[in-house]
């Protein structure tokens, strides 16, 4: 039998550094269709550089599903127990066990290749091996007697434009049935992944709030970042102090809209931003975080963001 090694050398820095600070970390993600290593879907671990153009080509090489849900319990188990062994059960508070399934797509392309899909085939909202992640994260920490410890998210993107989705999606890993026999909350809630333009209408954003609240989900916004323009080397003053004034008023309506729903009873747990300065950010052109090249370059969305809070009123 191949057992694959996981090396924990980066993540156990990372570990170190928060609980020694008394930071808490969100474990993200496991479980992703768009980069997940292929060799983890083949039959004895194998790369392959003949990728396939479609799902259906090569099936002798993708092993069977039962042996994946024995590979994703494998796995995801492993990652539990390196954090509760390491004593990190205080600093890691949350665990997106499988990010962005309903956005699942098969694409030629190296990077983004969705080998999931050789073996499972289609999206589907009962998908088993979705379910099944949760459910051999949840049976680990019940076990262990530390689920109260750490919260099992389902992340995902544009969540406020496909709520009914969403909540189908993680109602059906809660249901109960043959994977999920006692039908427990095997998924605690949604992460909302907030990459919000200036379009990104904050009516609409409340609205998924709402129903998740409603849904009985904890609700962790993400991955906060604001794309209202773009700012290059050749931008003006004046370009550029347009392009961030339209990022803080859209931080602004956004931690106002959290606020509201925070104080009416949704269960909002955690609000991330998607990085430090817009010169470290994914998107560096759209200048979408709180600060500019550097912590010293203060923008005005780190005001919007703070001046929410100390503004807000019941």
């Amino acid at each position: 039998m191949i057992v694959p090694k996981i090396s924990f050398t980066q993540t156990d820095q990372v570990l170190k550094q928060a609980k020694e600070n008394g930071l808490q970390v969100r474990v993200h993600s496991p479980f992703w269709h768009s980069q997940m290593p292929q060799h983890f879907l083949t039959k004895n671990f194998t790369d392959y550089s003949d990728l396939p153009g479609s799902p259906s080509d090569f099936p002798e090489r993708y092993t069977d599903e039962e042996t994946m849900y024995t590979r994703e319990a494998m796995y995801v188990q492993t990652l539990l127990r390196h954090i509760i062994d390491g004593g990190y059960e205080d600093t890691v508070s949350s665990f997106d066990v499988v990010n962005e399934y309903l956005h699942m797509v098969f694409l030629p392309l190296d990077k983004y290749r969705n080998f999931w899909q050789c073996i499972f085939g289609d999206k589907s909202m009962n998908s088993p091996y979705v379910k099944k992640a949760f459910v051999a994260a949840h049976e680990y920490l019940e076990k262990q007697g530390k689920r109260d410890k750490i919260s099992l998210i389902y992340n995902d993107f544009n969540t406020y434009d496909e709520v009914d989705e969403v909540i189908k999606l993680i109602n059906n890993m809660n249901a109960k049935d043959d994977m999920n026999p006692t039908g427990a909350k095997v998924c605690d809630g949604i992460g909302m992944q907030s990459h919000v333009g200036a379009d990104t209408g904050a009516a609409k954003y409340e609205n998924a709030i709402e129903a998740f609240h409603a849904a009985k989900f904890e609700i962790q916004i993400t991955e906060l970042d604001v794309n209202c323009g773009t700012v290059t080397g050749e931008s003006t003053a004046e370009e550029k102090a347009e392009v961030w004034e339209t990022n803080a008023k859209k931080y602004g309506e956004i931690m106002d809209v959290i606020l509201r729903q925070k104080v009416k009873g949704a269960n909002i747990m955690q609000v991330t931003v998607w990085g430090i300065t817009d010169a470290s950010s994914w998107m560096q052109d759209s200048a979408p975080l709180l600060f500019g090249a550097t912590v010293a370059d203060k923008k005005p969305s780190f005001d919007a963001f703070v001046n929410a809070a100390l503004n807000f009123k019941k």
